[in-house]
Order: structure tokens, then C-alpha cells, then sequence
């Protein structure tokens, strides 16, 4: 009876079909598993790996919507969908991390069955293809994949910004207006009592 693959013979597999041709010569493919818990945004997430620990990582090669993009909601909601639960492969792209770094694990997202969060996410229009990332082996399939949403216009290619709420329209500047005629029709009605005074005044003197 064949004897099951081992972990690290799996990491190698899974690491050489996603890991970027920069990586540091002699590195070896770094890969590990564990359970998404948690979704930050579209494009970074919260794992508990097997040894107990949590770790948060965000996708490499792709940018979730912009904070004021009409597809943040949509975007993760879809990862969520996608991911939260699942048990995943997570393929480091500069071979094993630090353990004492403050950023997020840059890494590919390897889902059930193969498929990679990533690349799902740009074909459905949830995410973006960096351009401030050095060129990685998935890169043509994220560029083929971003331009087809586009085309198509799925997801933050085709959402439209809901209209901004107008201001409510006051009359002050009219009511202002109507306060300072009557007041000035109340300074009319004093001036006979003033010329009245005037008058009396005059009389005096006569």
C-alpha cells in the first residue's frame, strides 16, 4: 500500500506552482496550513494555523477596493464566502517569515480543491492586480483575469457610487428677509410719535 505524501513533500508541491521566481536562491518553497477565522478586509485574513498559533495574512499579488470604492461590501462578502472556515494552504512568497515581524504574512491563499483566493477574487472583480510588487508567476493569469471582469464589468468594474444626499433647502435667508421688513415697518410706525415730540418740541420754543 503507497504510503501518503508527507507535509513537506505537499509544501514542495503546492510551493513551486505559486512561489515568485525573486524568491532568495536556495530558499526553499515555504508552505503551511491552517483554518481562515477571520476577514479584515477582502484581501487580508486571520488563520489558526495546526501548531495552535494565529496568524494574519494578506494576499499576495492583489489590492482589495478602495475604503470609498461601491464594491467594499460585495468584495468582502465574497472572500467571507470563499474563505471564513476553510481550510486553506498558506504558500509564503519569500520563504518562511520571521517570527518576529510586525506586518502581515505576504502569501497566496490555496483554497479546498486547488483553486486560489486571489485569482478568484480578481475573476469576479473583488480585487485588483498590484503594480508595486515585483513581476510573481501568477501574474499573467491575475492580468488575464482583471481584464476580463473589466470587460465584463463584475464588481467594482461595474458598481455604481450611490447618489450623495442633498442638503435640505431653507428659507432663513427669506424669513431673515420678512423679520427685517417688519422691523423696519415698526420703526415706520414710531416715527410719527418721534415727529409728534419734534412738534412739541418746536411748539416750546415758539
Amino acid at each position: 500500500m503507497p504510503r501518503a505524501p508527507s507535509l513537506a513533500a505537499l509544501a514542495l508541491v503546492v510551493g513551486g506552482l505559486f512561489l515568485a521566481p525573486e524568491a532568495a536562491p536556495g530558499s526553499p518553497p515555504f508552505a503551511q496550513r491552517g483554518t481562515v477565522t477571520a476577514l479584515v478586509d477582502a484581501v487580508t485574513l486571520e488563520v489558526r494555523l495546526l501548531d495552535g498559533t494565529s496568524d494574519q495574512v494578506q494576499l499576495f499579488g492583489v489590492a482589495a477596493p478602495a475604503p470609498a470604492s461601491c464594491a467594499v461590501a460585495s468584495a468582502t462578502a465574497d472572500a467571507t464566502a470563499l474563505a471564513l472556515g476553510k481550510p486553506v494552504w498558506l504558500v509564503a512568497v519569500q520563504g518562511a517569515p520571521p517570527k518576529n515581524r510586525r506586518r502581515p504574512l505576504l502569501a497566496y491563499v490555496v483554497l479546498p480543491g486547488g483553486p486560489d483566493l486571489g485569482l478568484q477574487l480578481v475573476r469576479r472583480g473583488e480585487a485588483t492586480v498590484r503594480t508595486n510588487q515585483h513581476p510573481f508567476r501568477q501574474r499573467a493569469a491575475y492580468v488575464r483575469a482583471e481584464k476580463a471582469a473589466q470587460t465584463a464589468e463584475l464588481g467594482l468594474w461595474g458598481c455604481t457610487p450611490a447618489p450623495s444626499a442633498q442638503a435640505p433647502t431653507t428659507t432663513t435667508t427669506t424669513t431673515q428677509g420678512q423679520g427685517q421688513g417688519h422691523g423696519q415697518h415698526g420703526q415706520s410706525h414710531a416715527n410719527p410719535d418721534q415727529t409728534g415730540s419734534n412738534h412739541g418740541s418746536n411748539n416750546g420754543k415758539k
